[in-house]
């Protein structure tokens, strides 16, 4: 059990869903990590799963960056269901997923929730939307 280390920049290592196993049994035993970064590592929906339920019972990670993984609208959205749930206790003030493109629906659920909590929420395009030049155009 991880008692002393706080900060994890464990980015482009390529772990892959396989080492997203490795990360999530960090989250789940360490008393102490304030700061991990992930980003760029190929991992998939089947990582943020087990990431996500790993960060369930977690009440000391103050920033988490998972950014430009392949976990696509469906992971994206499972990480921010955790974060957003009504019993979660999370200390969570940075969640980035830059690169990662989320739906309407995430971003709905992501503006419900900056009306009561404060925190920074980093992501990649809206799906659906385009902008051209200066003008932002909704796409039927």
């Amino acid at each position: 059990k991880n008692t002393r280390l706080q900060i994890v920049n464990l980015s482009m290592n390529g772990l892959g869903n396989d080492g997203a196993l490795g990360v999530a049994e960090m989250i789940k035993n360490s008393s102490t990590l304030t700061h991990l970064d992930i980003s760029s590592n190929r991992i998939g929906l089947p990582g943020a799963s087990v990431i996500s339920k790993a960060l369930e019972g977690n009440e000391v990670l103050k920033d988490f960056k998972m950014g430009h993984n392949p976990i696509g609208v469906d992971g994206a959205k499972m990480l921010l269901k955790v974060i957003t749930a009504e019993n979660s206790r999370h200390v969570l003030k940075c969640f980035d997923i830059s690169g990662v493109d989320v739906d309407k629906e995430f971003r709905e659920m992501k503006l419900l929730y900056l009306a009561t909590k404060k925190i920074n929420i980093s992501h990649g395009a809206i799906l659906g939307e385009y902008v051209l030049g200066m003008k932002k155009v909704t796409k039927p």
